[in-house]
């Protein structure tokens, strides 16, 4: 695998302490995803080191985009946006 290749594991390969991803007893680097039955995607986080790190998204089962925001190193960050499940944004929090 080259440095450039992103790392994926489902969601449910990971073990978790407290907020700490862990893949095989290691912290996580990379992509965790998890998606509904009909294959549509449910979640998508960016793990750095076993914390939660860049862009992180929730899905509606409809496949609408429910929420996105920037975790810095396992904490929320000051944007955010959230939408209604007929696409329609409902909130964006840009805090700087």
């Amino acid at each position: 695998m080259s440095s450039e290749e992103i790392t994926r594991a489902h969601y449910d390969d990971l073990e978790f302490d407290d907020d700490l991803a862990l893949l095989d007893d290691v912290p996580f680097t990379g992509i965790v995803y998890a998606n509904y039955p009909d294959g549509k995607p449910e979640v998508e986080f960016n793990y750095v080191e076993g914390l939660r790190s860049g862009i992180q998204k929730l899905w509606y089962s409809n496949g609408q985009l429910e929420m996105e925001w920037q975790a810095v190193r396992g904490q929320g960050s000051d944007w955010s946006r959230e939408w209604a499940e007929d696409g329609t944004l409902i909130r964006e929090t840009k805090d700087r």
